[in-house]
């Protein structure tokens, strides 16, 4: 029988090709045992102990480092599966997972070709059949194979394939301006809170995206309605209105973030959403202007 011990999830190399998924395979009979073939899939359960599970993706052979071959008698071997993600799997397993870290069920199955010990060649036919190898513990395995990933890996690893909203994927911002780097930095830390399930940390940043403009873009404090006026120059009056309003309007949501001198307002992951889809489309529509 063949064990799974999962090793760790990461950016596949090159950045582009997915998402990697490290696991041990183990050969535990006492056997010679050579893998044809296998299929392996990634669901989602509802939770740790659910019985019911999503279907997420299949997963891939990594042909570059596909070196499976034949295993000897508790033999050990790596073996990597490339899982090529879309933005909107990323988005349902944020929206499913706990303010922890994430717990995906990996479904494997492999066709065997056993030669026994004690067994000369020629004597036996070699026996094939397919296996579904349980997860590698103490006491043995288990089945399903669920394989949990800590909160700070999964958000390092949403950090690395620079994941956002599935909507900005849907609806992309162009490439900002190197004046509002700045900006963009705050922004980008805004988008690891919210990821993270911070959603108070995740206001905090998205009201400093707003708040270094000026000294960003014309190297001095000035008021709120003085910026907008000169970033939108050539705009109509009543627009530049319009937008300033929408601006303070989504400021003052963002502040609800700060809570130094006053009770912490109770804030979600739906909050913090709606803060960093509005902060990203404004600041992407100022980057335009400016």
């Amino acid at each position: 029988m063949f064990y799974i011990r999962f090793e760790k999830i990461q950016r596949a190399n090159p950045p582009n090709s997915g998402i990697a998924i490290l696991f041990t395979l183990i050969n535990r009979g006492r056997r010679v045992a050579t893998i044809l073939s296998y299929e392996c899939e990634l669901w989602l359960p509802r939770n740790e102990t659910a019985t019911e599970s999503e279907f997420v993706s299949r997963l891939h052979r990594d042909l570059r480092n596909d070196d499976i071959g034949n295993f000897q008698s508790q033999q050990e071997k790596e073996i990597a599966l490339l899982w090529h993600f879309t933005p909107q799997q990323i988005q349902r397993i944020q929206d499913e997972r706990s303010d922890g870290g994430v717990c995906l069920e990996l479904r494997c199955r492999l066709m065997i070709a056993s030669r026994w010990e004690g067994r000369e060649a020629g004597s036996y036919p070699i026996e094939f059949g397919w296996e579904t190898p349980p997860l590698a513990s103490a006491g043995g395995g288990s089945i399903p194979v669920r394989i949990k990933i800590p909160q700070s890996d999964w958000i390092s690893l949403l950090s690395d394939i620079d994941f956002k909203h599935v909507l900005l994927y849907e609806l992309p911002l162009p490439d900002l301006q190197p004046e509002f780097s700045r900006s963009a930095e705050h922004l980008k830390l805004a988008w690891e809170h919210h990821n993270a399930k911070r959603p108070h940390d995740a206001l905090v940043a998205s009201f400093k995206v707003f708040e270094c403009l000026g000294y960003n873009l014309y190297d001095e404090g000035m008021a709120r309605s003085e910026l907008f006026n000169r970033v939108m120059a050539s705009e109509d009056q009543k627009k530049k209105e319009a937008v300033l309003k929408l601006c303070t309007a989504v400021q003052d949501y963002f502040h609800l973030g700060r809570h130094e001198r006053e009770k912490p307002i109770r804030l979600s992951y739906a909050d913090s959403e709606m803060a960093l889809l509005f902060a990203t489309g404004l600041l992407g529509y100022l980057s335009r202007l400016y």
